[in-house]
């Protein structure tokens, strides 16, 4: 995906979800970035409830940083 294709947002995380994100974040073969890991959560999130078609997976999976 290239930037162009992205959009730049500042969240404020409640601390237990910042934990968890790392902790999901250690338990990935390739150690993704914090912006990395938060796609791939919501990518799965978004497919799995029906808000992506399941091809978008792949996109994510690569890296969005």
């Amino acid at each position: 995906m290239s930037d162009q294709e992205k959009v730049a947002t500042t969240v404020r995380l409640e601390k237990r979800y910042a934990e968890a994100i790392d902790q999901f974040r250690r338990e990935q073969e390739d150690l993704p970035t914090l912006p990395q890991a938060i796609n791939r959560i919501l990518n799965d999130w978004l497919i799995g409830n029906g808000y992506l078609p399941m091809e978008e997976e792949k996109d994510v999976v690569e890296g969005a940083e």
